[in-house]
């Protein structure tokens, strides 16, 4: 209650101020109406007839609000009369006002209820796992031409490939390299899945890689793979994808890159 108090007070003095201003400011301006009004009589010749004085033409009584034009005629009018001190004052009784209300308003840290600023999340990529790794094993060669590219879709039970209508294509080199990795994951733990979800992209796809898409040297030379459970697995990936010859992979589920497409493990051969 005391917070509202000092508050109506603070209101209460500015709009006195405002009004004592605007008082003053009409009342120069009917001041200046009427010295021009009795010079102007002075200098006029008396006239003779008119209307008879026995019933005198009564002022009509104002009606109706001034319409929005009007009323910011009226606010910018009498701002271009407020000189640097009682700007001043108009500032600092704002301020006063704003500032009993709630500190917050005039500090910068004001917030509506119930709106809270999202935050960054940052993922910390879990201990054991690598963002990216190489090997110096030796890189494959590629298919340029998509017909000598092979059919690598059954060497996992299931597959992904959608960008080329469910079939995934790989340069024989790398077809070689694939089916060893998926042997020898498979043999590490029987618990852990695995499925290619993408290779050559030939009808176009989201990869940036150049090694997804068709007619260049490197084409056919990569897969993305899914595997499952992560947490339990992926060491033995990492394991697998060096002894079956992979030249690097980078491991999605944990690590973003501007290639990144989702949650898998590109593998380059």
């Amino acid at each position: 209650m005391k917070i509202v108090r000092l508050g109506l007070t603070a209101s209460i003095i500015f709009l006195f101020l405002l009004f004592s201003f605007m008082s003053t400011e009409a009342a120069e301006d009917i001041t200046a109406s009427g010295s021009a009004g009795t010079n102007a009589a002075s200098d006029s010749q008396p006239q003779t007839g008119g209307a008879s004085f026995s019933s005198p033409p009564q002022p009509s009584i104002p009606t109706g609000y001034p319409g929005f034009g009007q009323l910011i005629a009226l606010i910018l009018t009498w701002a271009f009369r407020i000189d640097a001190a009682t700007g001043a004052v108009f500032l600092f009784a704002a301020y006063v006002i704003l500032y009993t209300i709630n500190p917050d308003l005039v500090k910068g840290t004001f917030s509506l209820p119930g709106i809270v600023a999202e935050k960054a999340v940052v993922t910390p990529i879990p201990a054991g796992t690598a963002c990216k790794k190489s090997f110096s094993n030796s890189p494959a060669a590629g298919c340029q031409n998509t017909s000598q590219c092979l059919n690598i879709s059954s060497y996992t039970s299931s597959r992904g490939c959608e960008s080329n209508d469910g079939v995934c294509l790989a340069s024989p080199q790398t077809a070689a390299k694939v089916k060893k990795l998926v042997d020898l994951y498979l043999a590490s733990d029987a618990s852990c899945s695995i499925k290619i979800a993408s290779s050559l992209q030939v009808n176009g796809g989201p990869s940036k890689s150049s090694c997804h898409k068709p007619g260049n040297p490197n084409s056919g030379t990569c897969v993305d793979f899914n595997i499952s459970p992560h947490p339990k697995c992926y060491l033995n990936f990492y394991s697998a994808a060096e002894k079956a010859g992979a030249v690097s992979f980078i491991d999605e589920y944990v690590c973003k890159v501007d290639t990144t497409t989702g949650g898998n493990i590109h593998v380059n051969f």
